[in-house]
C-alpha cells in the first residue's frame, strides 16, 4: 500500500523530500542468541547508516517486528535483502507508504529484545513515562490513518515486551492524543479527523483490555465513581482511559456523557456515588470551560446524594495549570488516567492498591 500524505508533513518555504516507510514482521527461522544479535544489528546499522535508513527493530519469541525508513530507493535495498535473508521466516509486510517526516531520525536502527528493559524505548529511560516521540507521532499517525490492525499489533508489541498494559495509557496513547491536538494547533488536521482517530485508539485500548482478564475486585480501596464528561465534549477518550484504571484497582464504574448539568445532576440524585469524575479533552486545552466546570461542580455538589462526594476535573487543560483545582471547586485535578486514582484516593484519605492486569491477545481483526 503506498499513500501520498500531501502537503499536511511538509512546513511552508521549502521542498522536503519524501521518506518511504516500511513495517514488517517475521519469524526467526532458529533462536538467535545474544552474540548472533549484536553482529546482526551491528552490520544492519552499517548497511542502513550508509543508505540512509532509520527506524527500530524489535526482537522477541523469535519474532522480528520492523520499522524502516528513509530514501525510496535505500528502503527498497533493505527490504529486498530482508526477503531475502535465510534467517528471516514467514516474512509479513504490514505497511508501505510515503511520508514527508521521519519518525526516528535519531535512531540508525533502534534494538529492543524482550529481555533487556523496555525503558530503553523511553528518552528517559524510565518505562512509565513517555516513550520515545518516534512511537507516539508513529501510534498518532495511525489513528490519523485508521489503521486499525496495526494499532492493536503494535500495543501488542509492547505488551508482549514486558510493558504494562495501563502504563501504555500514560506513556503511549494519552501522549498520542496530545500530538494529534498539536497537530490540529499546527492547522494540520481538522476537528472531525481527530475525532476519528481517537475513535480508532478508544477501540483498540478497549480490544486490548478485553484480553487483559484479571480485573480487580471491589476492596476497601474502592468504591462507586460515576465518570461524564464534560456537557458538549466530544473527546471521550480520556473518560474510557480513566473508566479503565479504576475498574481494574476494583471500582465500581458508571460512565456518562451527559448532554448538561441537569442530567448530570439527575443522575447524582438517582444513586449514591463516592467520587465524580469530570472530563475534559485529552487533545486540546479547553480554557474556555474553566467557567462553565466550576459551576457545574458547585451544581454537582448541591445534587449529589453523597454530601461528602469527591469531585475531580480532569484533561490537557490541568496539565500545564494543575492549580485550578480550588479555582473550579474540585477537590483535586488531574491530567492523565493514573493520576486520577491516585488523586482521587489521596482526596478520600484511602491507600492506593495497584491496578492489575494480565497479559492476553486481543481479538483478531477481521
Amino acid at each position: 500500500m503506498t499513500m501520498e500524505l500531501g502537503n499536511r508533513w511538509r512546513p511552508p518555504g521549502r521542498e522536503w523530500p519524501l521518506v518511504s516507510t516500511l513495517i514488517y514482521r517475521s519469524q526467526a527461522a532458529a533462536p538467535l542468541p545474544a552474540a548472533g544479535l549484536e553482529r546482526l544489528l551491528a552490520r544492519a546499522k552499517t548497511r542502513n547508516r550508509g543508505l540512509g535508513v532509520t527506524g527500530m527493530l524489535l526482537y522477541s519469541d523469535n519474532q522480528f517486528f520492523q520499522w524502516l525508513e528513509g530514501p525510496p530507493e535505500g528502503v527498497t535495498q533493505v527490504w529486498d535483502s530482508i526477503r531475502q535473508d535465510p534467517r528471516h521466516g514467514h516474512i509479513e509486510l504490514i505497511d508501505h507508504h510515503t511520508r514527508s517526516l521521519r519518525l526516528f531520525g535519531d535512531w540508525d536502527m533502534k534494538f529492543v529484545c524482550r529481555e533487556a528493559p523496555l525503558a530503553a524505548l523511553s528518552d528517559q529511560g524510565d518505562p512509565h513515562r513517555e516513550l520515545h516521540p518516534g512511537l507516539i507521532g508513529l501510534m498518532a499517525q495511525l489513528a490519523l490513518d485508521g489503521d486499525a490492525a496495526a494499532i492493536v499489533d503494535g500495543l501488542e508489541e509492547l505488551l508482549v515486551m514486558g510493558q504494562d498494559f495501563l502504563a501504555l495509557h500514560g506513556s503511549l496513547i494519552e501522549p498520542a492524543a496530545r500530538l494529534l491536538g498539536d497537530w490540529w494547533c499546527d492547522d494540520r488536521i481538522g476537528a472531525v479527523e481527530i475525532a476519528i482517530a481517537l475513535s480508532y485508539l478508544q477501540s483498540a485500548v478497549r480490544r486490548i483490555g478485553a484480553a487483559q482478564t484479571d480485573v480487580g475486585r471491589l476492596s476497601e480501596t474502592g468504591g462507586d465513581m460515576l465518570i461524564a464528561t464534560a456537557p458538549g465534549e466530544t473527546h471521550g477518550l480520556g473518560a474510557a482511559l480513566v473508566g479503565d484504571v479504576f475498574r481494574r484497582s476494583g471500582w465500581r464504574v458508571a460512565r456518562e456523557f451527559p448532554a448538561d448539568a441537569a442530567a448530570l445532576c439527575a443522575q447524582l440524585r438517582g444513586a449514591r456515588f463516592d467520587a465524580l469524575c469530570l472530563c475534559l479533552s485529552d487533545v486540546l486545552d479547553r480554557a474556555d470551560q474553566i467557567g462553565p466546570l466550576s459551576s457545574l461542580i458547585r451544581a454537582a455538589r448541591a445534587a449529589s446524594a453523597n454530601p461528602a462526594l469527591v469531585v475531580m476535573a480532569g484533561g490537557r487543560l490541568f496539565r500545564t495549570q494543575p492549580d485550578l483545582a480550588a479555582f473550579i471547586g474540585a477537590d483535586a485535578v488531574y491530567s492523565g488516567a493514573a493520576e486520577a486514582l491516585s488523586r482521587t484516593l489521596a482526596a478520600m484519605g484511602r491507600p492506593r492498591t495497584p491496578p492489575r492486569t494480565r497479559v492476553g491477545r486481543a481479538p483478531t481483526l477481521h
